[in-house]
């Protein structure tokens, strides 16, 4: 029983640790994402908007009638200064936009005006229309 007692085992003061490289100690401290796309998502929230501008019931007829008008002409190549809201999901947050472009279409069915950029606006969104060459 005494030769047990007396047999310690040998104490090991040190034990063999490696320096740890720069690296990986800054990314023990490195700070991480926990939520994934919030950082773009407060991006957005900070964001400026423009309210959906309303029209008067006098600039509404007035553009009806610049849109009949355009419908009417025989030149196609006209080209038009627009001025239309661009929605932000859906929303009556966005945008407002000025384009100067030649018209491709105006589709009264689906209540759009196609440009030639491929541009489709629909029309609620339209503020203004101007005419020049």
């Amino acid at each position: 029983m005494s030769s047990i007692c007396n047999n310690q085992m040998p104490y090991q003061k040190y034990f063999p640790v490696f320096p740890m490289s720069l690296d990986h100690r800054a990314a023990q401290f490195a700070p991480f994402a926990a939520l994934n796309g919030f950082a773009e998502t407060i991006a957005m929230k900070g964001k400026q908007y423009d309210l959906r501008p309303f029209l008067a019931e006098d600039q509404l007829f007035e553009l009806n009638f610049k849109i009949n008008l355009l419908s009417q002409l025989d030149d196609k190549n006209q080209a038009i200064k627009i001025n239309y809201f661009e929605e932000e999901d859906g929303k009556d947050k966005g945008k407002i936009n000025e384009l100067c472009e030649k018209i491709s279409k105006i589709d009264f069915k689906r209540k759009r005006i196609l440009l030639a950029n491929q541009t489709s606006i629909p029309f609620k969104n339209i503020i203004d229309i101007d005419f020049y060459k």
